[in-house]
């Protein structure tokens, strides 16, 4: 049996036997003729049904059905408390997420990754972080082939980026951005580069402020297959 299948026999499993347990210790204290043995068996058997009940409450009425996308190991499912969030975890968050929507490194720039509907989570959650991480992103490559793909983007997609960044309140960003695709003959490419590359902390912050000011639209269904 895999780990998967375990999982979901596991709490069905940990009822049976508590219950099971109970019945049977139950039924020995009703034919025990020994006082003392009877009582301490039917406490036993009670503490036993109890203790299925309990198991039972928490494994399908209590237990937590939802995860935070930021806030999940992906490797243990075990939550860290969003003080031990770190930009290094989120990056790796970030880097799933893209990877499950996108075939190649330029489709969030010339493929039309911003026009998508359905892809950036409730209300667009996640619209303003992957905006962020694409500038990251084009830091990280620094390749002047990568950096001209800001300038490559279709008009209807950046003013889909400038919409996010004045979402979150960044007109800052919006400025520059604006200011450096003005010229889009190659000659901006060094100012581009200069720009994002200086401001990597910058964007490091933002992100990690944005989702610590949101952290509950980040919840997400447990996925219990």
């Amino acid at each position: 049996m895999n780990s998967d299948k375990l999982k979901v026999v596991m709490p069905y499993a940990s009822v049976g036997c508590c219950g099971l347990g109970g019945i049977v210790l139950f039924i020995f204290a009703l034919v025990n003729s020994h006082a003392p043995v009877k009582t301490m068996l039917m406490i036993s058997a009670l503490l036993l049904i109890v203790e299925a009940g309990l198991v039972y409450l928490y494994m399908f009425s209590l237990r937590e059905r939802n995860r935070n996308f930021f806030l999940t190991d992906r490797e243990t499912g075990k939550t860290v408390g969003i003080g031990k969030l770190t930009f290094e975890s989120v990056n790796d968050s970030m880097n799933y997420f893209m990877a499950n929507r996108i075939e190649s490194a330029d489709e969030p720039w010339v493929g039309g990754m911003l026009a998508r509907r359905g892809i950036f989570g409730n209300d667009d959650i996640f619209k303003p972080l992957v905006v962020y991480k694409m500038f990251y992103d084009l830091a990280v490559t620094d390749k002047f082939e990568s950096w001209q793909l800001f300038f490559r983007m279709p008009n209807a997609d950046f003013a889909r980026m400038l919409n996010c960044l004045e979402s979150v309140g960044d007109l800052n960003m919006l400025r520059k951005l604006t200011s450096i695709r003005r010229i889009n003959d190659g000659t901006e490419t060094e100012r581009l580069a200069d720009c994002i590359k200086g401001n990597t902390r910058y964007i490091e912050n933002q992100m990690m402020e944005y989702i610590t000011n949101n952290i509950s639209l980040f919840d997400e269904v447990k996925n219990e297959d």
